[in-house]
Parts: structure tokens; sequence; C-alpha cells
């Protein structure tokens, strides 16, 4: 079946978006992909055939109109040939990356743990109102401020969470007693 090409070029833009997209974008790309997959049978093949064509017509109008011997050879060849003596700065940036990730991944973890340290309080006073209190010692907060803006973030979640969950156990609470 053949598709019109609104559709095809529907479909073309949430490929790249699932792709290339960021978390959130990539996610409901995908999601609608793969929708679009089973609403368009075959619609994959279709957008894989119309590429390979418009290849085909590129390399058509670009080639000098005689017969180069050479063009299937550049066409099959290896783009570039791998020396080993990269080997060792390509590991190297990699593994660079990978402990430059992991850093930050464990500065993160340490932001959202050091909201432990505080003191979160729930109490119900004489006339009934409910208050909570987060208290903070000087040096945890003198700590903060030496965090990235990054760490400094993930420590205000993880303290919004935590307060979120107090204000959730007071709400829920009078469900919880009556089963």
């Amino acid at each position: 079946m053949t598709y019109a090409s609104s559709v095809i070029n529907k479909y073309r833009k949430v490929c790249v978006l699932a792709r290339e997209g960021t978390d959130g974008e990539q996610n409901t790309a995908i999601h609608i992909r793969n929708k679009m997959e089973g609403k368009y049978p075959g619609i994959a093949q279709q957008l894989r055939w119309e590429q390979r064509q418009a290849k085909k017509k590129e390399r058509e109008e670009n080639s000098s109109g005689f017969d180069d011997s050479s063009a299937f050879y550049d066409e099959v060849k290896p783009k570039t040939t791998f020396h080993w003596s990269n080997l060792a700065g390509v590991a190297s940036d990699f593994f660079s990356k990978v402990k430059d990730f992991t850093d930050a991944v464990i500065g993160l973890q340490g932001a959202r743990d050091l909201v432990q340290e505080a003191k979160m309080n729930t109490r119900v006073n004489k006339t009934g109102s409910i208050s909570i209190t987060f208290r903070m010692e000087e040096a945890l907060l003198n700590r903060l401020e030496y965090l990235t803006e990054e760490q400094k973030f993930a420590f205000l979640e993880e303290a919004a969470q935590a307060f979120a969950d107090q204000l959730g156990d007071i709400i829920y609470e009078d469900e919880e007693s009556e089963d």
C-alpha cells in the first residue's frame, strides 16, 4: 500500500525525533511512531524505499554522465581506515567521559542525600492546625553553597519531595485509619 506524501513526511519527522530528540520528546515520538506503524502497515518500508530512491536520484544528478568504475569502489570501500595508534586516545577520551558522567551522577546523589541531614517535623497545634517545619543547621547551609547549580536543584527537588511525602502522610492519614 502506498501512503500520501503528507503521511510519509509526518512519519519521517517523527522518526527523526524518536532517534534524536530529548528524553520526553523522544519518548513521545517513539509512541507516535509505533502508533503510526500500527495504523499504516508498511509505512516504514515505504519511507526506506523513498529514501533509497532519493539517494539514487541524487547520485545520478551528481554523476558526470560517463561510466566511472571507481564510483562503485567509492560506494563500498570503508570511509575511514582504523589506525591502532588512535586507540589509546579514543579509549582515554571515552573513559574520561564515563568518569565525568559518573562524577556528575554521584554529585547529584550526594546533593539529594544532604536532605537527610535536615530536620522535618510535623506538629498539630492546639487549634487543630498543622505545621511542617524544615530546619537546616548552619553547617549544612554552608555546604550547600559549594554545590553546582545542578546539585542545588537536585537538593531542592529532594527537599520538595520530602515535604510532599510528609504532607501526603497527613492528608491520607484519615483514609488509612478508615481501612
